[in-house]
């Protein structure tokens, strides 16, 4: 049976129904987790890594009406979650919307942020207090989300020889028409403090960045795996997106996640297929202790909230018959997820969440939350 859903009802089309099988049950088993606040009203997506101390950072974002600013804070955790403090920074300032956090092997703490203020890494060599930022291309300082060079990614890649590499796209999303877009490998020698373009790569010719909200993967056989988050102009498989191609400028129904291989080191890679569902994005995928992977994600379609699905064959495929929601928000406002497991096998899983009531859609009536669970 085929439903037709009003999905122009609602902005964007995220009715609730994009890329939801209405001809599907649930079937739950609930388990014990704990779940605390990192930080308050106001605050949105962060970044989440532990320092080498067992310490915990997090990174959320949040407005400055006053300077048209999005500005980040850095939250610091002694206790693994359980309670967050509000670390007083210094530096340059720190700006951006998708923050993503990394502690290198030195010790050294990355900072990448992309949009609405232009793409950014900063560094940090005192446990997120004080903090430089080195830009790469054209920055703004105040908000302007038609200023974007560069595509956000939510990690940087360790060599054996030390240096760092970091993948850029740039494409445009929801501009069926518009030209192919363009892959780089970033590399730093000198443990983040300058980026110089080391090569272009080769990616598809399609206008969407095949890493945009991205991520980069070394699997135990050899071989990278690359993820990127692409527009409801990318149709999955056979299935047309909620709206069908080609959408309207500013649709997220038919937005989901692609993932493909590299066998060369991550020079080339293969053709990007669909990993999760439409409505199913800002994707984070962790190596676990036991060999799997995991994979969290947000849901824009019912219900809301943080899920997780596990992969058993290095990332090839993933049990989406068998989804855990890690947690529930009134509607899409939920994401950027990102998970770290402990030696014990807990898992924590930072993300933001929209427990207030809505207005006008802004989601800065979110919170910045962490949950600590264990597998099944």
């Amino acid at each position: 049976m085929d439903y037709e859903i009003p999905y122009k009802d609602t902005i964007a089309g995220l009715s609730g129904f994009g890329g939801l099988d209405l001809n599907q049950v649930n079937h739950w088993t609930r388990l014990p987790a704990e779940r605390s606040i990192v930080a308050g009203k106001g605050f949105y997506k962060a970044g989440f890594t532990m320092l080498g101390n067992g310490d915990l950072l997090a990174s959320p974002c949040y407005q400055d009406n006053e300077n048209n600013k999005l500005r980040i804070a850095i939250f610091r955790s002694r206790d693994l979650g359980n309670s967050w403090e509000k670390l007083d920074i210094d530096g340059d300032d720190l700006l951006g919307k998708e923050p993503a956090l990394q502690t290198l092997r030195s010790g050294r703490v990355l900072l990448i942020t992309s949009h609405p203020h232009g793409f950014r890494i900063s560094r940090s060599d005192d446990d997120g207090v004080t903090w430089k930022t080195t830009p790469i291309g054209s920055t703004t300082e105040t908000i302007d989300y038609t200023h974007i060079d560069f595509a956000m990614m939510r990690n940087v890649l360790e060599n054996d020889d030390g240096s760092l590499w970091i993948y850029i796209t740039r494409g445009q999303c929801y501009e069926p028409d518009g030209p192919p877009s363009k892959g780089w490998i970033y590399a730093s020698t000198d443990d983040g403090e300058t980026w110089e373009e080391s090569r272009e790569i080769p990616v598809w010719d399609r206008p969407e960045g095949m890493f945009d909200e991205g991520q980069m993967l070394r699997i135990s056989d050899g071989r990278m795996l690359g993820i990127g988050r692409v527009s409801g102009d990318v149709p999955i498989d056979d299935g047309p997106p909620p709206y069908g191609p080609p959408v309207p400028r500013g649709d997220e129904a038919g937005d989901h996640m692609i993932h493909s291989w590299s066998s060369d080191g991550g020079f080339t890679w293969s053709h990007p297929k669909p990993l999760l569902k439409y409505g199913e994005v800002h994707a984070h995928i962790l190596g676990l202790r036991d060999g799997r992977y995991l994979c969290s994600y947000a849901s824009y379609h019912l219900p809301f909230g943080i899920f997780a699905v596990v992969s058993d064959d290095g990332g090839e495929t993933w049990d989406q018959d068998h989804p855990m929601q890690l947690s529930m928000s009134p509607e899409f406002t939920t994401g950027w997820p990102t998970s770290i497991e402990l030696p014990d096998g807990l898992i924590i899983t930072l993300y933001a969440t929209t427990p207030y009531p809505i207005k006008d859609r802004q989601f800065w009536v979110s919170t910045t939350e962490c949950v600590r669970w264990r597998l099944p």
